[in-house]
């Protein structure tokens, strides 16, 4: 009682929220979580134990927000790399804490809506500042675990990829600036970007708990779009600490941000000119593909690949998108996966539509594999 006094006292202090197991209390309250109301219901409780700090740099704030500490209960610890764009730092130790709640009392019904459940009762605190950003891993595997009998054992934190901040918002585009972009690149080229770093300061804490508490968790990996990179960046800072990976799970993958717009951009110049001789082909009668300007599908054997200290790795990529990350038709772009070379076990999901980069993110057989997995591991 005094440990757990003594860190709520020291969260107060630091301005971080209060997430976790501490909050057994209203878990009990709720056998079953099967009517959107109870769902609703401890969504609201969780979020009225938040101490809501807000600030402009996403890595601070995630900081603030994640506890990286283990339990007694712990199995698997989930370190998942967001895609370019989709990072919001008070979803993710939301969701988290919920998962500890709803061990084996949620339908799958009420899962399958639960990010949005969430979503709305944020924005409807003015939690989000600015443009919302959609998350394809929240919306997809993260909200399975809510089905799962042993949910409590498992802990998830998430956080940025390897994009450009630019590339996270358009507010972040509203305010460009080229010593950002530089910045941002430097550490995306020297494997320092903030998000890996944060990532693997959390592990190196859970572990370190675990430890203490004589655990030794099952450590998965997880990422969407250019998290993949990240997630291979990770796999081989931490190898310095001899760390093994249990199972490594990639979901559409995509090389860094600044690599994406050296592809996309002398498309986009030559888009008008496309566009003329797509029109030009269908006044003569025939039926052309529409010239989307689109990141191809490629091998990269030095970027995107399974790490020597990963037991298992499974990828998942779509051929189809035309629909990228932007809602604007002067940036839209379509994103196209890639393979996962050295070993991963590759698997295309066709006919995922124009959206097919953020709607492959909740395909039954991705949804369906990432849960077998899971079980096979809390075995």
């Amino acid at each position: 009682m005094e440990k757990l006094t003594l860190m709520v006292v020291l969260s107060l202090l630091f301005n971080f929220s209060v997430y976790g197991r501490e909050n057994d209390n209203y878990c009990r309250e709720f056998t079953t979580l099967d009517t959107n109301e109870k769902v609703q219901a401890l969504v609201d409780k969780i979020l009225d134990k938040q101490i809501v700090k807000h600030h402009s740099n996403r890595h601070v704030l995630n900081k603030k927000l994640t506890d990286c500490t283990a339990s007694q209960d712990s199995k698997i610890v989930i370190i998942a790399f967001e895609g370019t764009g989709a990072y919001e730092p008070h979803i993710p130790p939301l969701m988290n804490t919920l998962l500890q709640c709803a061990e084996g009392k949620m339908t799958k019904g009420m899962a399958d809506d639960l990010y949005w459940k969430i979503t709305k009762s944020i924005k409807k605190r003015n939690i989000l500042k600015g443009d919302y950003k959609w998350s394809g891993l929240e919306v997809g595997i993260f909200s399975e675990l809510f089905t799962l009998n042993q949910g409590s054992s498992v802990d998830w934190y998430s956080f940025p990829s390897e994009e450009v901040e630019i590339l996270s918002g358009i507010e972040e585009l509203k305010g460009f600036s080229l010593n950002q972009l530089i910045r941002d690149i430097s550490r995306s080229i020297n494997s320092r970007p903030l998000g890996i770093q944060h990532a693997k300061s959390c592990l190196y804490k859970y572990l370190k708990s675990a430890e203490n508490l004589e655990r030794k968790p099952k450590i998965v990996l997880v990422s969407h779009s250019s998290g993949a990179r990240s997630l291979v960046k990770f796999t081989e800072q931490i190898k310095e600490r001899n760390i093994e990976v249990d199972l490594a799970y990639t979901i559409d993958p995509v090389i860094e941000a600044h690599e994406v717009i050296k592809e996309i951009l002398p498309q986009k110049l030559s888009e008008p000119l496309r566009w003329a001789n797509y029109e030009w082909q269908r006044l003569l009668g025939k039926n052309p593909d529409y010239p989307y300007s689109k990141v191809w599908s490629r091998r990269y054997p030095k970027k995107l690949y399974q790490s020597t200290n990963v037991l298992r790795h499974i990828n998942y990529f779509q051929l189809n998108d035309a629909h990228g990350i932007f809602e604007s038709k002067a940036l839209k772009f379509g994103i196209l996966g890639s393979k996962v070379s050295k070993g991963a076990e590759n698997y295309h999901i066709r006919d995922k539509g124009n959206k097919g980069h953020g709607t492959i993110c909740y395909d039954e057989k991705v949804l369906s594999s990432f849960t077998e997995e899971i079980e096979i591991l809390l075995k």
